[in-house]
């Protein structure tokens, strides 16, 4: 199945296709084909160019391969109608093999992948996620191909900041690849949902009500916008007898097939001006979608010593074993000592080091979890309650939650450890 394409991305391939464009930019909202008319250009470059060898790099390779390549219909591999294999070297490097071109494939996140470009020529490079990318990656894979007769950079992004430094950094921000890398060669193309004409009202709607604020301006408008004020604009801190997403009955009281089959525990070690947090997270399905709803909570400012939390820890369990069923608990992973002496306990939930994922993807998932009423908050959890209601943006800083003592993150964080495990099949059905 090939997608209708739009004049936008008729126009983005024929460019490409026709004129020497060293470096092409798809920036927009999600679903918007930016990702898909990209590659068809990619595949087409390839084909035609006489050099051998190629890169496509992602911020992980798992994520290139879900967002560029194994996709059945719209991923690379299909585009190229089956001449395009993946296959591993004798050294562990995975590459895509296309008659007689190899394109290597790379994450490209952390500060030492730059490394595996070391010594590589190619052709031309594909960038997807651009802005996750590290920045001395990014550097590294523009100088590989300056060997190449014919040259091709393609990279794909959402939106970021406008002071994002994938738009100002002064050797590779994109504001400079029009002067720094051959202007006359450079495009930049900007899409919304609009240009995908494969796209339904109805799937426009939904996608548009999965998210707020930022999300909403950067991943459904396509714009390069701050991070400001209210943070979860989502978050409906409903008052009894209205809908929103704080709860007065469980799920599963009224509707045994929504009944929480499971629960899960983060916990937020407190320390130097912060809390001891510790939340119950409770899973259920409504709708066939893959809901959670916090059930409850400690929450501890005074911190009179590591024995007084244990005790709490120990209180809590017990009180949450007798009504649902124990699943895992994870905590700051900064605190092995004490992870350790909760451990020692014997009690029935071993606790684990929490992921710590970026902090910007934990407030995506909860913005449109609580946008899609797939998350939920019982009213006697009154601290996380004041937590998701009056999280703000570090107006200092790119993308980050303000962390001053002025609002409780010890909660946020917790509720956070207790989910991030398992945020893949939570977002599943926001793609």
């Amino acid at each position: 199945m090939i997608l209708p394409l739009s004049e936008k991305s008729k126009n983005a391939i024929r460019l490409g296709h026709k004129e020497s464009i060293e470096n092409t930019v798809y920036e927009g909202s999600i679903r918007s084909a930016k990702t898909f008319t990209s590659l068809i250009e990619w595949a087409d470059y390839v084909l035609h160019c006489k050099m051998e060898k190629f890169l496509m790099s992602g911020n992980t390779l798992g994520s290139l391969s879900r967002n560029c390549i194994d996709d059945p219909e719209f991923g690379f591999i299909a585009i190229s109608k089956g001449t395009a294999q993946e296959r591993t070297d004798r050294d562990g490097s995975r590459y895509i093999q296309m008659g007689s071109k190899k394109i290597y494939l790379m994450g490209a996140n952390d500060v030492g992948s730059y490394k595996k470009l070391q010594g590589l020529t190619i052709g031309g490079w594909y960038a997807d996620e651009l802005s996750l990318h590290n920045p001395m990656f990014i550097k590294t894979a523009l100088g590989r191909s300056i060997s190449s007769p014919l040259v091709r950079n393609i990279a794909t992004l959402n939106p970021e900041a406008p002071n994002h430094w994938i738009y100002t950094d002064p050797d590779i921000g994109l504001d400079r690849w029009g002067s720094n890398y051959v202007p006359k060669y450079f495009r930049l193309w900007h899409f919304t949902l609009n240009d995908n004409p494969a796209i339904t009202e109805e799937r426009k709607r939904r996608l548009a009500e999965s998210y707020s604020g930022i999300f909403y301006q950067r991943y459904i408008l396509g714009l390069r916008i701050m991070a400001e004020g209210r943070i979860y604009g989502s978050f409906v801190n409903n008052k009894r007898g209205e809908e929103g997403n704080v709860l007065d009955i469980e799920p599963g009281t009224n509707n045994p097939k929504e009944k929480i089959f499971k629960v899960t525990f983060g916990l937020d070690f407190g320390g130097n001006k912060s809390a001891t947090a510790i939340v119950c997270v409770g899973w259920f399905v409504r709708d066939n979608k893959l809901c959670i709803v916090i059930l409850d909570e400690v929450f501890d400012s005074k911190n009179h010593s590591v024995e007084s939390m244990i005790s709490q820890w120990k209180s809590f369990i017990s009180r949450i074993r007798e009504k649902y069923l124990i699943d895992r608990a994870f905590g700051d992973s900064s605190e092995q000592l004490i992870i350790k002496s909760l451990n020692n306990l014997g009690l029935p939930v071993y606790v684990e080091d929490a992921m710590k994922r970026p902090i910007i993807d934990r407030i995506r998932l909860f913005d449109a979890l609580f946008a899609q009423r797939r998350a939920f908050i019982m009213r006697r959890c009154k601290h996380t309650i004041e937590a998701f209601d009056t999280a703000m943006w570090d107006p200092k800083k790119i993308d980050e939650r303000l962390d001053d003592g002025t609002t409780n993150i010890d909660s946020l964080d917790a509720v956070e450890y207790a989910v991030e495990r398992e945020m893949s099949a939570l977002i599943e059905d926001m793609r």
